[in-house]
C-alpha cells in the first residue's frame, strides 16, 4: 500500500517542477514579447528606414535615382524592405514614387508638414531628416515616416506600417500560450515514464540508508560492548590469576589461608559467569533474538516467589519487606521476563538499602493496569546519573557495585524486556531512598 502513496507523491512533484519550468519560461517570454518585441522592432525599422533614405540621397546626387536602369533597384528596396516612397521636387511633382501610393503618401505629407496631427513621436533626425511615428489622420493606421531632403534638394518620405508588429506580437503570444500548454501535457506524460522507475530507486536508496546505520550501529555496538566486556573480565581475571598462581607457587601452607585463596578464585569465576549470562541475556534482547510469549498470569504469586528466594539473603543483610498490595492480581506478562524485571529490582533494592534497612514492594492497581513499585531506603540516586543508569555497564558507585558483584547490565537488562513489553518504567528519587516502578496490562 505505501508504494502508489510514493509514486503519486513523486509524480505530483515531477509534474509541478515541469509545469513550474514550463511556466516561468512560457510567463517569461511572454513578457519580453509584449514589452521588449514593439520596441525592437520600432528601432530595427527606424535604422532601417535611415539606412534606406541614405541609400537613396546617395543615388540623388548624379540623378541615377530618376533614371529607368535604377527603378528595378528601387522596386526591390521598397518590397524587400516593406516600405513606401515618394519623392517630390519643390513645385510638387512627384519625381518617383513605390507603386501607386502617390496621393495617399503626399496627403501624409502635408499632413505631418501642416502639423494636422498632434499625436506624433520623434524617434530619430539630423540636419537633412525627421524620423517620427505617427497615426495616419485619413486611415487611422499608425505609421513610421521619414520627412527629409535628398543631396538633391527634393523632398522625401518614407512610409512603414506599425500595424504588423502588433499583429505578430498577439500571434506570437497565443503561439506561446499553445507551448505552454503542451509542455504541460508533456509533463505529465514524462512524470508517468519516470515516476515509477524514480520511485524505486528512492526506495532501494532508502533501504540502503537504513542497512547502513543499522550496521554503523551494529559496529558501534559491537566496539563497546568489546571495550565493556574486557573492562569488566579484567578485574576478576587479575583476581583469579594471582591467588591462582599464589596456591601453586605455595605462598602460604596454612589450611585456612588456602581455603579463603580457593573461595575468592570461586567467588570472582562465580560472578564472571552470572556477567556472562546477563550479556547473553541482554544481548539476545536488544537483537530481538527473543520472542515474548504473553500470558495472564498471577503477578502477586510470582512476587511472593521471588520474595521467599531472597529471604536468606535479606535476613543476613537485616533488611525489613515489606508488601502492600491486592492478594491476587492478574496481568498481561511473559513470566520468565517479568520475573527477570522484579529479581532486578528487589536485588539491586537490597544492595543498596541503608538507613532504616527497609524495603517496600508496593502494588496499585485501576481499571486496565498494574503499577509495580519497589522502594528501599538509603541514598537518592544523584541527579546527573538518573538518566544514565539505564545504560550497560553503568555504576553509580563503582566500589560498592564491585563488593557485591554487580556488574551494571540488570538495569540495562530491565530496559530491555520493558521496551519489549512496550510498556512504560523508571525511577524516582526520595529523600530517604529510591523508587523504581514498571507497569503492566491487567
Amino acid at each position: 500500500m505505501k508504494m502508489p502513496f510514493k509514486r503519486s507523491k513523486l509524480h505530483h512533484r515531477i509534474v509541478g517542477s515541469i509545469f513550474l519550468v514550463v511556466f516561468g519560461v512560457v510567463a517569461l517570454c511572454w513578457i519580453l514579447n509584449s514589452s521588449l518585441s514593439e520596441r525592437f522592432y520600432i528601432h530595427s525599422k527606424t535604422a532601417q528606414i535611415i539606412d534606406t533614405y541614405n541609400t537613396l540621397s546617395d543615388v540623388s546626387v548624379d540623378g541615377t535615382l530618376y533614371s529607368e536602369d535604377y527603378y528595378v533597384a528601387f522596386e526591390n528596396l521598397c518590397s524587400g524592405r516593406n516600405v513606401s516612397i515618394l519623392v517630390i521636387a519643390s513645385d510638387g511633382t512627384v519625381l518617383l514614387s513605390s507603386q501607386s501610393e502617390a496621393s495617399m503618401i503626399r496627403n501624409q505629407l502635408f499632413n505631418s508638414l501642416l502639423g494636422m496631427k498632434n499625436n506624433s513621436k520623434e524617434l530619430a533626425s539630423s540636419e537633412h531628416y525627421i524620423v517620427k511615428r505617427q497615426v495616419d489622420a485619413f486611415s487611422n493606421q499608425e505609421n513610421i515616416f521619414l520627412v527629409g531632403s535628398l543631396e538633391d534638394g527634393n523632398t522625401i518620405l518614407i512610409r512603414s506600417a506599425v500595424d504588423g508588429i502588433r499583429d505578430s506580437v498577439r500571434v506570437s503570444n497565443r503561439f506561446l500560450l499553445f507551448v505552454g500548454l503542451f509542455g504541460v501535457l508533456i509533463a505529465f506524460v514524462v512524470s508517468e515514464i519516470v515516476a515509477g522507475p524514480i520511485a524505486d530507486l528512492e526506495q532501494k536508496n532508502a533501504s540502503l540508508q537504513h542497512d547502513l546505520v543499522l550496521r554503523e550501529q551494529s559496529e558501534k555496538m559491537r566496539k563497546e560492548f568489546l571495550s565493556n566486556v574486557s573492562h569488566e573480565l579484567k578485574t576478576p581475571i587479575a583476581l583469579i590469576q594471582g591467588y591462582a598462581e599464589g596456591l601453586n607457587e605455595g605462598v602460604s601452607e596454612d589450611p585456612e589461608s588456602r581455603a579463603y585463596y580457593c573461595e575468592v578464585i570461586l567467588d570472582e569465576a562465580h560472578k564472571m559467569n552470572q556477567m556472562v549470562q546477563q550479556m547473553l541475556t541482554l544481548n539476545q534482547l536488544e537483537f530481538g533474538e527473543e520472542e515474548f510469549s504473553m500470558e495472564h498470569i498471577d503477578l502477586i504469586s510470582m512476587i511472593r516467589s521471588v520474595n521467599a528466594v531472597s529471604k536468606i539473603l535479606l535476613e543476613n543483610e537485616g533488611i525489613t519487606l515489606n508488601y502492600v498490595g491486592p492478594e491476587e492480581l492478574f496481568v498481561w506478562a511473559d513470566p520468565f521476563w517479568v520475573e527477570q524485571v522484579y529479581s532486578n529490582y528487589l536485588n539491586n533494592a537490597i544492595h543498596h538499602c541503608e538507613g532504616e534497612k527497609r524495603i517496600e514492594v508496593v502494588v496499585i492497581e485501576d481499571a486496565t493496569s498494574a503499577k509495580i513499585q519497589v522502594f528501599n531506603t538509603g541514598k537518592p540516586i544523584p541527579e546527573e546519573s538518573i538518566g544514565r543508569i539505564w545504560e550497560k555497564f553503568y555504576k553509580v558507585d563503582k566500589a560498592r557495585t564491585r563488593e557485591y558483584g554487580g556488574s551494571g547490565i540488570g538495569l540495562s537488562v530491565v530496559k530491555a524486556i520493558m521496551d519489549g513489553f512496550g510498556k512504560p518504567y523508571g525511577v524516582k528519587n526520595h529523600e530517604n531512598g529510591v523508587c523504581f516502578w514498571f507497569e503492566l496490562d491487567k
